[in-house]
């Protein structure tokens, strides 16, 4: 009866801070006992005795063993089986967990000129004399991820065609993981194909959001209102506003109906 039988010489495993992996070896034996693993097989741990969740067969490598060292003319074929936690795709690992975000915050630094016009200062100081130098202005700006996950070449592709050629570029048209309409920008995106589990073939994109939120101090729009969404469609428009002190506002082209900087498109069917 043909099957295989391990050489528990060979046996290692290994852990470091970011990888579990582990080497098996076997080679052919007529009437032996042991089956030869397959990819994807979760790694035995003889010394705890037991299976190692999650580290799995990722590759086989076919060499020489000689039963008898003495004799070289005498050899079989075998087996060394490697196991690791990490996927065999190597390269930069990205979670797949569809539920993680990262976020991090900046801020929009925006220089505004100051008046020559004694009479009517665009700014003035608190004794109401005319401001004659720049001051600035700040506005929360920064980004977050989500993650995407394709089992298949043609459901990367459709996912591509469908939401990253027509989204791209584009603003939230609703309020978008916590945030306002028109705050978030679809900025980005980056990844490519990795190894599961399994030794599968997956595809992982993170995708890149990046929000703009204009502030209560000194958000206002030129008749005077304050400013509640649409933040990626205003720009600083300093020779007008209700004040004369310059105010947001948003630009438009000539085309009927106007269109604004950036188009508005729909991100929650992404996921």
């Amino acid at each position: 009866m043909a099957g295989y039988k391990e050489l528990v010489d060979e046996y290692r495993f290994n852990q470091t801070e970011t990888e579990l992996s582990g080497t098996r070896a076997f080679y052919p034996l007529t009437g032996g006992a042991s089956s030869l693993p397959v990819i994807g097989d979760e790694f035995y741990d003889y010394v705890e005795g037991e299976t190692i969740a999650n580290c799995n067969l990722r590759s086989i490598e076919h060499g020489i063993y000689f039963p008898d060292p003495s004799d070289r003319s005498k050899w079989k074929k075998k087996y060394v089986c490697n196991y690791s936690t990490k996927p065999r795709g190597g390269g930069m690992i990205r979670s797949t967990d569809l539920d993680e975000r990262r976020f991090q915050m900046g801020g929009e630094i925006l220089t505004i000129p100051w008046s020559d016009d004694e009479e009517s200062p665009s700014w003035k100081w608190q004794d109401e004399a005319a401001l004659k130098q720049p001051l600035s202005l700040s506005n929360i700006m920064g980004s977050f991820t989500r993650t995407v996950v394709f089992n298949s070449d043609s459901e990367k592709d459709t996912w591509l065609k469908a939401h990253l050629e027509t989204k791209g570029g584009t603003i939230n048209d609703a309020e978008f993981e916590g945030f306002r309409e028109g705050a978030v920008l679809f900025s980005s995106f980056s990844g490519g194909t990795q190894y599961d589990d399994q030794g599968d073939k997956i595809w992982v994109f993170e995708l890149e959001f990046s929000y703009r939120i204009i502030r209560a101090a000194g958000g206002w729009d030129a008749s005077g209102n304050a400013i509640t969404k649409d933040d990626w469609l205003y720009i600083w428009r300093k020779e007008i506003s209700y004040s004369g002190a310059g105010a947001w506002d948003k630009p438009k082209d000539g085309n009927t109906p106007a269109n604004n900087i950036f188009a508005k498109t729909h991100f929650d069917d992404m996921f």
